[in-house]
This record gives structure tokens, sequence and C-alpha cells, in this order.
């Protein structure tokens, strides 16, 4: 019989061919698996980017305080269009969108916004916004018990505009 041939023993030993495709048969599962997950979170910080971002515009936008209508009875701004503007820019609903503004004189928060802080007091108005959003991974890693099938994702910032 030949030598290297299918019936001589030991003729399959030697032979390395198509070693690198088993190889590569045990491998391909975590390589997809490890680019799905890399996909996935870089998807998932680009959603917390826009959500940030979307908060900090709608702070630029109060702190410029232009185009915003003036209450007839206190005379201030009426901010509560900022909330409009930060669900649209977020991609929310204006239900997940936490518009809070206060007044602190001498350091102590008011109950009441519009009033004038007692004289001699130093006086400050902020105005907050929170925006809470859900991410939905495309991998879900819930199987694991690790996560649930939704990452709650929040911004939020202040300003003072007085």
């Amino acid at each position: 019989m030949l030598r290297g041939s299918i019936i001589w023993p030991g003729g399959l030993r030697g032979d390395d061919r198509g070693t690198s495709v088993v190889e590569l048969g045990l491998l391909l599962p975590l390589l997809t698996m490890l680019i799905v997950n890399i996909v996935d979170l870089s998807m998932g910080v680009s959603r917390r980017f826009e959500i940030h971002q979307a908060v900090h515009r709608t702070m630029e936008l109060a702190a410029a305080a232009n185009g915003f209508p003036i209450d007839a009875e206190t005379g201030e701004y009426d901010y509560s269009a900022l909330k409009v503007h930060a669900a649209a820019a977020a991609g929310v609903e204006e239900g997940d969108v936490d518009l809070r503004w206060w007044l602190e004189c001498d350091g102590v928060e008011q109950d009441e916004y519009y009033m004038q802080c007692p004289e001699g007091d130093p006086s400050a108005r902020y105005l907050q916004v929170r925006v809470e959003a859900a991410y939905t991974p495309v991998f879900s890693i819930s199987a694991a018990g690790l996560l649930g099938d939704q990452i709650t994702m929040s911004a939020e910032s202040a300003v003072r505009i007085e």
C-alpha cells in the first residue's frame, strides 16, 4: 500500500489540513458575541450621549432666556416650554422630563419661586432639567441574570438663571 493513503495506518495522523477550520469553528461564536456586545455597548453610549447633549442644550436655552413668554402675573419668564424642548431633543415623552425651578435666599431654598428675598439677603434662582430614558440592548444578557431587558439612563443639569 502507498504511504499516506487512508488505508495505511497512521496516514491521517500526519495530515493537518483543515485544522484552521476547526479552530475557527470553535472561536467564531466567541468572536461574534464579542463584536455584537461591542456594537451594543457603543449604541448604548451613543444614546446616553444624546440624552446628556439634549439636557445641556436645554440648559443653554434656559440661560439665554430668549423667546420665552413673560408671565403677566409675576413678570418672570415662563420656562414650561423647556420641558417640550428637552423631550423633543432627547427623543422621549414629556412625562420623562422633570423641570424644577427654585429660589434660594441666603443659601436657603424657598417654597415660593416668584417671591422676593428679604432686604439684604443674597438671592439666586435656579432651573433644573432631568431626562430619563430607557435603552433596550440589541443583545439581551438578561438570561445571564446580569441586567433586565431595559437599561434606564438619565441626565440632569441645573443652571443659575438669576
